[in-house]
């Protein structure tokens, strides 16, 4: 029998606050059991006993903690918003909720991608889509998004940041990118619009490119260039 979202939100554990989103990968290697999946149409949806909640639309995948699924916001062709309640979802199945989350965070992302040439939050597509792929393989935004297996990389991308970065774009790409957070949600926090948010984590990540020598490169595996490398001439 399928769990209401109340139940399971009490049975899985708790996410912890601005805790980095995993990936795809991530998820399936961390041996975290699956506690429930629904398969329907092209669209597949898991949740995970550590909280988090996999949704794939035929090649577009997002990763999200279940407990954010509380009241939901829609917006009309006016551009009104409705507030639906939690209420309304606590004692139905656990993924109905879950999937107008997912729904909208893959939306937004394909929106990102198309308006923004592939720049992206990390948490709007997980591995393995047209986003995410080894065209950015030894890119600053790979090394922000894959922190977890390339800490020694992160550590030296994180001074470089220090170093080339306004307080701002440095907020904004940790938060957007290194978190995985929505934009709308960081603009709220800093006061600012969402397409500001767009354009400086854009003119941050510009920034970091040519700190490292890789703006306008075709990225492709092994392809790495470091500011020393470059002195070099290799």
């Amino acid at each position: 029998m399928t769990m209401s979202l109340s139940q399971m939100l009490e049975a899985l554990d708790d996410v912890l606050e601005k805790a980095p989103v995993p990936t795809e990968a991530a998820l399936l290697h961390s041996g975290c059991p699956v506690v429930d999946e629904m398969v329907m149409d092209d669209v597949l949806i898991k949740v995970y006993q550590n909280g988090y909640v996999f949704q794939r639309e035929g090649k577009y995948a997002t990763v999200f903690p279940l407990q954010i699924c509380k009241d939901y916001v829609q917006t009309d062709v006016t551009g009104e918003r409705h507030v639906i309640p939690y209420e309304a979802f606590a004692d139905s199945a656990w993924y109905i909720r879950a999937m107008l989350e997912g729904n909208d965070r893959i939306s937004h992302n394909r929106t990102c991608r198309d308006e923004h040439a592939g720049l992206i939050s990390h948490d709007g597509f997980a591995d393995g889509s047209v986003c995410l792929s080894d065209r950015w393989a030894g890119d600053p935004l790979t090394i922000m998004v894959e922190k977890s297996v390339r800490q020694e990389e992160y550590s030296m991308l994180h001074k470089a940041m220090d170093e080339t970065l306004t307080k701002k774009q440095k907020h904004a790409l940790e938060e957007c990118v290194g978190k995985g957070r929505m934009q709308a949600e960081v603009a709220m926090e800093m006061g600012i619009s969402r397409n500001a948010v767009s354009g400086t984590v854009e003119r941050g990540l510009g920034r970091m490119r040519k700190y490292y020598g890789t703006e306008g490169q075709a990225f492709g595996r092994n392809h790495f260039y470091s500011p020393e490398s470059r002195k070099d001439g290799n």
